[in-house]
């Protein structure tokens, strides 16, 4: 296996337990090697800390590796933090991998010990279909009610059934992807444009959906095909309210057709 060096996208979910202490990131392969340790500071929302409920968006991060990553390697060292989800995707190929630990760790009771190890999966499901896609066109559905919408910065992430998936993005008008959509309104189903991978995708089978701030918002369904040529229509039903409480971020498949 020949090293490289690479630049990823890292996304940390995290649950019922935040913590203000750091966090550091080795990558290990499938012999056991381990590449450089990194520290994610910083991320895409300005904060230098994980919050309860929060997700944290990172890119990049560069890590130095023989071939591909099999495991992910996080060193912790406060009390607690309840580690809920970790996406790393290649930022040269668009190869994506993750991992659901749901788990605690740290140096507190019924925490797992530092440095705590999970395996990386992947989303390969069949015989997928052909690349076809830059671009998806999105539906995103908000239950009716008083503060059902938010203003808050919305993010998506789109996964298809190669392990490839999009960079993590805000939703944008459908007459510029690159205006990102500010407000989410209850009882609407709004339209919006999404960019595809670095290696084109075919059609979309789990979705990351998340948000930053402090204020409820509760989706009920996201609808994604892509564009030029049209695709089929994939549904992922939500009706999870993206809350701290309930966590500001959600992995959801594609409804079965």
């Amino acid at each position: 296996m020949a090293t490289t060096t690479r630049a990823y996208e890292l996304l940390i979910g995290t649950g019922n337990d935040g913590t203000d202490e750091h966090v550091d990131i080795e990558l290990v392969n499938a012999a056991g090697a381990v590449s450089n340790k990194e520290r994610p500071a910083s991320g895409d929302s300005g904060r230098n800390n994980y919050e309860k409920g929060s997700i944290e968006i990172f890119d990049p991060l560069t890590f130095t590796l023989d071939g591909t990553p099999a495991k992910i390697r996080v060193h912790f060292t406060g009390s607690k933090w309840k580690l809920g989800g970790l996406w790393l995707t290649d930022k040269t190929t668009g190869e994506t991998w993750y991992a659901l630990p749901d788990a605690l760790v740290g140096s507190g009771s019924g925490a797992m010990r530092s440095p705590a190890t999970f395996d990386l999966q992947q989303l390969r499901e069949g015989d997928a279909p052909a690349p076809a896609y830059d671009e998806f066109k999105v539906f995103i559905s908000t239950a009716s009610g008083s503060d059902t919408g938010t203003n808050d910065k919305v993010f998506l992430k789109l996964f298809d059934a190669r392990a490839v998936s999009s960079l993590t993005q805000r939703p944008g008008a459908t007459d510029n992807i690159g205006n990102p959509i500010n407000d989410w309104k209850s009882g609407t189903r709004q339209e919006a444009k999404v960019a595809g991978g670095l290696a084109k995708m075919g059609s979309i089978s789990y979705i990351l959906l998340c948000k930053y701030g402090s204020n409820s918002w509760n989706p009920t369904t996201v609808d994604a095909e892509g564009v030029s040529p049209s695709g089929p229509s994939r549904r992922f039903v939500i009706n999870h309210p993206l809350t701290e409480a309930a966590n500001k971020w959600i992995f959801v498949r594609a409804n079965a057709t």
